[in-house]
This record gives C-alpha cells, sequence and structure tokens, in this order.
C-alpha cells in the first residue's frame, strides 16, 4: 500500500469523511483530497493527520511498524496534540461493549486504538484528560438516552456514583451501564432508562455486594450515534 491507501485505510476505518478530517486537523477539503488521491506525497501536517486518526506518522507514511497508537502509551500531556482548529487529546477505546440490558462479559480491558477529542470538550465535562476512556453501548435498555452501538465518552476519575448520574460499571464480570439512584437506606436502586420494565428491571444493589462492583465511570455524553 501507499501512503494514499493508507491514509483512506485509516479515514474510513473511523467512520469519517474528508471534510471531516480537514475540519479536525484545520486545513481546506481540498487538501485531504489531494492526499487520498495519491497527488500530495509528503503532507506538511503528517503528525497532526495521524493523530487525528488514531494511526502512527511512521505506518502513514512508510507503512512501518503497528496501524494505530501503541496501546501502552499512558495518556498524558504528551498526548494532547495541537492543530490550528485547537487541541485535540487522544482518547483511548476500548474493545469491551458496555452492556445495556443483561451484562456482556469480559476477562479484561483491551486498548483497540485511540480516538482524538477536542479538550474543551473534556474541559466542559471536567475529564481530567489521563481519565478520558471512550466505549459502545451494546443493547437498547438504556433508550431513548443511550442507543445500541452508541459510542460513549466516560470520565474514570468520577468512581464515586452520584445519583441521578449513568455510570459504566462492572459486577460480577459483566460490563453494563445503568442509572444510579441512591435509597434512603443507603442502598443503590440501578435502573433502565427504558420505560419497560417488564424487560428491564431495577436491580438493587446492597451493602453485602458492594463489594463486587467496580465503577468504570461517569457516561458524560455521545461521541457518535449509528443512524442507519
Amino acid at each position: 500500500m501507499m501512503l494514499k491507501d493508507r491514509f483512506k485505510t485509516a479515514r474510513k476505518r473511523r467512520g469519517l469523511s474528508q471534510q471531516e478530517v480537514a475540519d479536525g486537523i484545520g486545513v481546506a477539503q481540498n487538501a485531504i483530497a489531494k492526499i487520498e488521491s495519491g497527488e500530495t506525497k509528503q503532507p506538511r501536517k503528517i503528525e497532526d493527520i495521524a493523530a487525528f486518526l488514531g494511526v502512527t506518522s511512521q505506518w502513514l507514511l512508510f507503512g512501518n511498524g503497528p496501524n494505530h497508537l501503541s496501546t501502552s502509551t499512558e495518556l498524558s500531556a504528551d498526548n494532547i496534540v495541537t492543530v490550528d482548529s485547537g487541541q485535540f487529546v487522544s482518547v483511548p477505546v476500548y474493545e469491551s461493549h458496555l452492556a445495556a440490558g443483561t451484562g456482556a462479559y469480559t476477562d479484561n480491558d483491551v486498548v483497540i486504538t485511540y480516538k482524538p477529542v477536542l479538550k474543551e470538550t473534556l474541559d466542559r465535562f471536567h475529564i481530567p484528560h489521563n481519565a478520558a476512556t471512550i466505549a459502545t453501548v451494546s443493547g437498547d435498555s438504556m433508550e431513548s438516552t443511550l442507543q445500541d452501538k452508541d459510542v460513549i465518552l466516560i470520565n474514570s476519575s468520577a468512581s464515586i456514583p452520584t445519583s441521578g448520574k449513568i455510570y459504566a460499571f462492572e459486577f460480577d464480570g459483566d460490563l453494563r451501564v445503568k442509572r444510579f439512584n441512591k435509597r434512603l437506606d443507603g442502598s443503590w436502586l440501578i435502573t433502565s432508562d427504558n420505560p419497560d420494565k417488564n424487560i428491564y428491571r431495577d436491580e438493587v444493589l446492597s451493602s453485602h455486594n458492594i463489594d463486587q462492583l467496580r465503577i468504570i465511570g461517569q457516561v458524560v455524553t455521545i461521541v457518535e450515534r449509528n443512524l442507519l
């Protein structure tokens, strides 16, 4: 593959149009079209382009090394990429889907790629840059708030639940996303936003099983929604 082929592969893998890439790095759409057609062989903003697409510049230019950002890279100030249109943070995207239903089992959390998110978005939701994560919803128990295959932004620093908020969590091997409501007796009511309570019944988290619960973080917003 040539640069133009690797660029197109990375762009489509992220589900981005040429215009979206152009807007993301602050260039004209025509500049992106020239890269993808092969007319431009050494883009001036190769580092910004690679970071926005979640790949390494070495792979994009020469096909060397992995075709995604290293999963072992610790998210830090070094992961903030400055481009003309603002600052982006490379946020890890996890392979595991969060079940908005009965739960989806996972053995471990695996980062499959990184997605650029505007620094101002993280700041608006008060998310520390090294605490932002992204995952995908599976199931319809949280409709209409969250739909199946929604890609959501999670604040992993919010590990203590606040009543009324939505959290991603692991309980007894299941990864799930639900709304937490605190009861007068100190226990938590774990609820689905889907009004069909015959299928999606409320659950109570009492003190004797609290140790089995691992809060992954608070769900703060939807990053992508599949409209098809």
